[in-house]
């Protein structure tokens, strides 16, 4: 049920963009986000989640380009590799050699981000800059963490 939930709103998701392909507002075909994270065509303030398989887009775009910051309305953001699995340490060792954009990544993420999802981390500690203030469910399944960030963030009050 769930494969088939995913399915039905990816296709949801697909048919709204091409009514407006200069506003998308959900991001899930590698294809579709290398072309918005390549050009300046497409509206970037207009997305409001994206689900990046890194293993689709990697070959397609320079790790580096992956900054966020241009996606100012960014709400949800989940990435993963669904080429990893328990045999192999292929994410694990990729993130590991590029800790630098990794950080990159994590540094350019807009302060909306609500939800962010990202397995594997492999980073002992969040960046200090990292600041997403409206951040309500964080998932970092099977990484490295071992703090969140050094010293104290402050939580505001809404």
């Amino acid at each position: 049920m769930h494969d088939f939930l995913e399915r039905f709103g990816r296709e949801i998701v697909r048919k709204r963009s091409i009514l407006d392909p200069q506003q998308p507002q959900f991001l899930v075909d590698a294809g579709d986000i290398c072309k918005v994270l390549n050009t300046d065509k497409v509206s970037h303030g207009s997305v409001i989640g994206a689900i990046i398989n890194l293993s689709q887009i990697e070959d397609k775009i320079n790790r580096n380009d992956i900054a966020l910051e241009r996606f100012s309305s960014l709400e949800f953001l989940r990435l993963y590799d669904d080429s990893y699995n328990s045999q192999e340490v292929r994410l694990v060792d990729y993130l590991h050699h590029h800790s630098r954009s990794t950080s990159k990544i994590l540094n350019s993420l807009p302060r909306k981000v609500r939800l962010l999802d990202w397995r594997y981390l492999r980073m002992t500690r969040l960046p200090f800059h990292f600041h997403p203030e409206l951040l309500v469910e964080l998932k970092m399944q099977n990484n490295e963490l071992e703090k969140l960030w050094r010293g104290i963030k402050p939580i505001k009050d809404n």
